[in-house]
C-alpha cells in the first residue's frame, strides 16, 4: 500500500501550515504511520520567527518551506489524498487537487502578530487536531 500524502494549506505557509505539518510529521513517526506530509500556501514564505520559537519549546522544529499553491494545481503531477486548510480564507483560492479524495477543515486563529501565549494556543490546538488525525490514520 502507497503511504497516504496529506497537503497542509495555509495563507502564507509561514506559520499554522508549517506547525500542523510539523506536529503531524512527529506524531506519524512516533506511530510508525508511513505518510507524505507537505505544506503549502499562497507564496514561499519562511517560517515565522515565533513559530519556530514555540515549537522548538516542544522539541519539535518547523519543516523546510513549503511550495506556493500555483506548483499545486490539477494536471502537475501532484496528487493528494488528504487536503488540510488550516484557515478559512486559503478555500477560496485552493486550487481543484487531483486525487484528493478527503478534505478537513480546522480552523486555527492567526496568531501572527499577538503574544507568544497566543502562539502557544494555536501551536497546542493544532497539536491536538494532528494527533486526532496521525490515530486515525494508524488505525
Amino acid at each position: 500500500m502507497t503511504p497516504p500524502r496529506i497537503l497542509i494549506l495555509c495563507s502564507h505557509n509561514s506559520a499554522r501550515s508549517q506547525m500542523a505539518e510539523g506536529w503531524l510529521r512527529k506524531l506519524c513517526a512516533n506511530l510508525a504511520v508511513p505518510a507524505e506530509i507537505c505544506s503549502g500556501g499562497q507564496g514561499n514564505i519562511l517560517g515565522r520567527s515565533e513559530a519556530q520559537q514555540v515549537m522548538s519549546e516542544v522539541g519539535l522544529q518547523l519543516p523546510p518551506c513549503g511550495f506556493n499553491l500555483a506548483e499545486t494545481r490539477e494536471g502537475n503531477g501532484r496528487k493528494f489524498d488528504a487536503v488540510i486548510t488550516v484557515v478559512d480564507s486559503i478555500r477560496a483560492v485552493c486550487p481543484a487537487f487531483a486525487g484528493s479524495s478527503r478534505h478537513y477543515r480546522v480552523d486555527s486563529p492567526d496568531p501572527s502578530g499577538d503574544t507568544l501565549q497566543h502562539w502557544r494556543k494555536s501551536r497546542d490546538q493544532l497539536g491536538r487536531v494532528m494527533t486526532v488525525l496521525a490515530q486515525s490514520l494508524a488505525d
